[in-house]
């Protein structure tokens, strides 16, 4: 948490933006729980009770429940991206300003290609981290308590189980999530390194 407090200042700025994009979407995953319901309700009509002016009614909700969640997931998706590409835009020039100011000594012992690698690449990783990820997370928090929710009051015993095995899967969760950190390391060590071998190739065309 004390690495992520380094970045609240480039979030600071946009931070209204990044609270309606999570209201926005914690709308959509309202709206994908009430289709999922509404989804049974529709077959309980169609199989079961032959309602015709009931199920009419029905789709009309259902379609209005789509419509809505596309209109929804199109302004969250805007206003995600508009956070994310100014936080970028921000904490690049940030970096590029702070480059300017080491020593040379700090250049002699790092090749070129590594730099335009951590510049590029390595924010753009940071980037979802401080703006994507907590959107996924909100959304995916408000559906399975929504979720858990809606199954409480259909079947308690099913419910109860699924509650029993949550902290299983927050185990095996942890436990993946740590290996993936350490292969998200190595992969943009490995980026640094390509980059930094393409970067000399290119230059060295010249010389050659």
């Amino acid at each position: 948490m004390k690495y992520l407090s380094r970045f609240i200042p480039f979030l600071r700025p946009y931070l209204m933006t990044m609270v309606g994009a999570g209201i926005l979407v914690m709308g959509v995953a309202a709206c994908n729980l009430f289709l999922i319901r509404l989804g049974g309700s529709l077959w309980d009509l169609i199989t079961v009770q032959h309602d015709l002016v009931k199920l009419t009614s029905m789709v009309w909700v259902f379609v209005g429940l789509v419509i809505g969640q596309g209109l929804l997931s199109m302004a969250h998706s805007y206003l995600t991206a508009l956070a994310s590409q100014h936080v970028m835009a921000d904490f690049r020039t940030h970096v590029f300003s702070h480059l300017h100011r080491l020593s040379l000594n700090f250049f002699a012992k790092r090749r070129t290609g590594e730099l335009i690698s951590r510049l590029m690449n390595d924010v753009g990783v940071i980037q979802n981290l401080l703006t994507e990820t907590p959107m996924d997370a909100l959304k995916h928090l408000v559906t399975i308590i929504g979720g858990v929710g809606f199954l409480l009051v259909m079947n308690w015993r099913l419910c109860l189980l699924i509650l029993i095995l949550l902290p299983l899967l927050a185990i095996v969760a942890r436990t993946f999530g740590k290996r993936l950190k350490v292969l998200s390391m190595h992969m943009q060590d490995q980026t640094a390194h390509v980059t930094t071998l393409i970067e000399e190739v290119v230059s060295g065309i010249r010389v050659v």
